[in-house]
């Protein structure tokens, strides 16, 4: 199944995507310094200064939807996930059967234990 997926979105030509983010962007600084004022006594090792993330440009890639929408490989990829996981299905059924019943059983126990 997950071989599949990656095959099909893999074979859309023209649909992957890079940008390019230098890591002294503003939003990184910001990230790191929230990170460090409300989580550095929970890091291990502590951080030996005020700096978490790497100098240098971080490579992010994506795949566009309105390129990956207009294939038909993967329009009938869509089709069949949206058909295996429908709300109906064996998978989704036995799902919300297992967590019907943990749940269930964590109140039991509750109950008992007083």
């Amino acid at each position: 199944m997950r071989r599949d997926i990656i095959a099909t979105v893999s074979a859309v030509p023209n649909a992957r995507m890079s940008t390019k983010v230098p890591r002294r962007h503003l939003v990184f600084r910001r990230v790191e310094k929230r990170l460090l004022a409300e989580h550095r006594h929970r890091l291990i090792p502590q951080p030996a200064g005020d700096r978490l993330f790497l100098d240098g440009v971080q490579v992010c890639d994506f795949y566009r939807e309105d390129k990956l929408l207009a294939d038909p490989g993967v329009a009938a990829l869509l089709d069949r996930m949206s058909h295996v996981f429908r709300p109906s299905g064996p998978r989704v059924v036995l799902a919300n059967a297992a967590r019907g019943g943990l749940i269930g059983w964590r109140r039991l126990v509750k109950r008992l234990r007083g």
